[in-house]
């Protein structure tokens, strides 16, 4: 089968093992059975890539050289302000998401699609899950966007990559401190996950240590970090220029000197030995 990597030159070379890799399937082709079939009793021969996120597939009479050109202009796109980001667009999961959101915007689809030299998109997606892209309308009579993210692909991709991240953190605090999910339930749980991320990201504070760090210290003493110190200097620390990490270390080492001065005190203290990590 004839393959070649969306990466180029060094890159391709450095990224050899873990790079996106445009592969042509002839139809009838005998390897195409066992992609689509797990391993097991019945299936000897099947791959079984069917249990994970392979990679995503393109019907196209376009020949291999024109798809490869298109792809690669795809793999790395601008904002609106000038920053690259990468398009996994081969992932099934991250292609769903891209598509879904477009579905609205023409323009953009015709981009992507290139008009009608992609046929159809599909794929398998956690299993037995089939998403299947066929266009509805003749793209090609419909002008194509500009190849970028714009604001409102952005600040989609922002939210939901931070839904993501609290609903990581609050799983973690469910399944390593369930003393807190018992003493409070978990809906002040996810409240307090909720507030940290606020509080972090007013800080300037992207990282899931640090929004763990607010919540938890949320948590165990029993209010934010707005209100815990009377003298304002966790806050302080929050909103200063020091970078993120040595946030965490100074705000640590607040909180154990505000324990140690007998103003603040772990709530849960008597059934619990969470710590701050």
């Amino acid at each position: 089968m004839r393959y070649a990597c969306l990466f180029q030159d060094e890159k391709a070379e450095t990224y050899a093992k873990a790079a996106p890799y445009l592969v042509e399937l002839p139809k009838n082709h005998p390897v195409l059975p066992r992609l689509f079939c797990r391993n097991g009793d019945n299936h000897v021969e099947g791959i079984n890539y069917g249990e994970c996120n392979i990679g995503t597939f393109f019907r196209s009479s376009a020949d291999f050289d024109t798809l490869l050109n298109h792809f690669r202009k795809w793999l790395m796109l601008q904002d609106n302000t000038g920053h690259w980001y990468y398009l996994r667009f081969f992932d099934p999961a991250g292609l769903e998401k891209y598509l879904d959101r477009l579905q609205t915007y023409p323009s953009k689809l015709a981009a992507f699609f290139n008009g009608d030299m992609i046929e159809k998109v599909f794929c398998i997606k956690n299993g037995d899950e089939l998403v299947e892209y066929v266009p509805n309308i003749d793209l090609s009579a419909v002008k194509q966007a500009k190849k970028q993210f714009d604001k409102f692909e952005i600040e989609a991709f922002i939210e939901l990559h931070d839904r993501s991240l609290r609903e990581r953190i609050i799983g973690e605090i469910m399944a390593q401190h369930p003393e807190f999910a018992n003493a409070y339930g978990q809906d002040i749980v996810e409240k307090t996950v909720n507030h940290a991320y606020r509080l972090a990201k007013a800080g300037n504070m992207k990282g899931t240590i640090s929004i763990l760090q607010l919540a938890l210290a949320n948590l165990i003493y029993g209010d934010s970090v707005n209100y815990l110190d009377p003298e304002n200097k966790l806050n302080e620390i929050l909103m200063s220029d020091l970078t993120e990490q040595e946030k965490q270390f100074y705000l640590e080492k607040r909180f154990d000197e505000l324990e140690k001065q007998g103003r603040i005190h772990h709530q849960l203290q008597s059934t619990s030995t969470a710590c701050l990590v």
